[in-house]
């Protein structure tokens, strides 16, 4: 009984000290906190504020100042950095630290943070960093948290292809009253575009004119209401037409996922393709001119140009997709093969030569 005692004590007693020796080797490394933050004894970075406001696209960005307190007459180089907690928090983000290294006695630093517009809208935000000072050994980490604002630009959207873009639901099939599914929406507008017709389009001109694309007597942004590819009737204040397209619907369900307004621009033209047919529009959906002679003329392309510039300079938007919905007219021998490629050199010349928004 009494070897069995002693064993249990000496077994306590060895706990006992190796614990001492944990607690011990915890207290000589830098400390930690339940927020992240680790400290040392040699130095400690402070700055101006831990929560900082940027607003997204702000060329301006946010300065933080930076000072570094050196104790005990240390002088070591000490190195700055930010580190977000996740890959999410660091996107489109730009960080600069000025100087980024503080040499000697050096204590003064400062960090300059920008935000750059994201390609979807963002919502309100917060992103969660760690400032970091470090001499490879010892390091001060402190938590930085930044609260993101949206960019105050609405997100606009093109409409382009051919008639099941433009919609054809059948007369009678909207629902636009009050709390129906096609009810227009205050946040959603929509380029108050002239009704394709060859009066309003009589010869190859008038797809780049401006007063044959908006109509005339009315602002050139009104609130959406289908059908989008016709005008507003001024008289009535709305629009006598009873169907619909899909624009409307996918505007209202991009909604949550933003802060700003939507601006619809509707481009299509029923029956168009890229394919020469004397059964289509006059005008047609090639990016460039060729050879080729299955393929018609560069018009619907030029008019889609023109409306999304013309949309974007009205309300400094930013241009946030391309809806394309075409492809029964060039589903013949001659275009179809075809197709592919010349979609792709239409997203391409689009996306290249619509004006420059705020992305740049």
């Amino acid at each position: 009984m009494n070897c069995t005692i002693r064993r249990f004590v000496a077994r306590l007693v060895t706990l006992a000290v190796v614990f001492g020796l944990l607690l011990t080797l915890s207290a000589c490394r830098d400390s930690d906190d339940a927020t992240g933050e680790q400290t040392t004894s040699d130095f400690s970075l402070v700055p101006a504020t831990t929560n900082v406001t940027l607003t997204e696209g702000d060329g301006d960005g946010v300065t933080v100042p930076l000072t570094l307190v050196r104790n005990d007459d240390y002088s070591g180089e000490v190195t700055l950095e930010l580190r977000g907690e996740t890959d999410a928090d660091t996107t489109n983000l730009t960080a600069d630290f000025s100087p980024q290294v503080l040499s000697d006695n050096d204590s003064d630093s400062s960090l300059r943070l920008e935000l750059a517009i994201a390609d979807a809208p963002i919502l309100p935000q917060t992103r969660h960093f760690y400032l970091i000072a470090d001499d490879n050994g010892n390091r001060h980490q402190l938590p930085l948290t930044i609260e993101v604002t949206p960019v105050q630009r609405p997100d606009v959207y093109l409409l382009a292809g051919q008639s099941n873009m433009i919609g054809f639901s059948g007369d009678g099939t909207k629902q636009a009253g009050p709390g129906q599914a096609d009810e227009p929406h205050d946040r959603i507008l929509q380029l108050n575009v002239t009704e394709n017709s060859e009066a309003n389009f009589p010869n190859a001109l008038a797809y780049t004119a401006l007063s044959n694309n908006v109509a005339g007597d009315a602002p050139y942004l009104v609130r959406a209401e289908d059908p989008l590819h016709v005008p507003l009737d001024t008289a009535i204040g709305s629009k006598s037409l009873q169907y619909i397209g899909l624009g409307l619907s996918f505007a209202k369900a991009a909604l949550p996922n933003t802060t700003q307004d939507i601006i619809l621009v509707p481009a299509a033209w029923s029956g168009s393709s890229f394919c020469a047919s004397p059964d289509g529009p006059f005008g047609n959906w090639n990016a460039l001119d060729g050879d080729n002679s299955a393929l018609g003329n560069t018009l619907l392309y030029e008019r889609a140009l023109t409306r999304t510039d013309i949309a974007l300079e009205q309300s400094g938007g930013i241009l946030r997709g391309i809806l394309w919905h075409q492809g029964e007219s060039d589903a013949n021998g001659a275009c179809a093969p075809l197709y592919q490629s010349n979609l792709e050199a239409l997203m391409t010349a689009l996306r290249s030569n619509i004006r420059a928004d705020a992305r740049g």
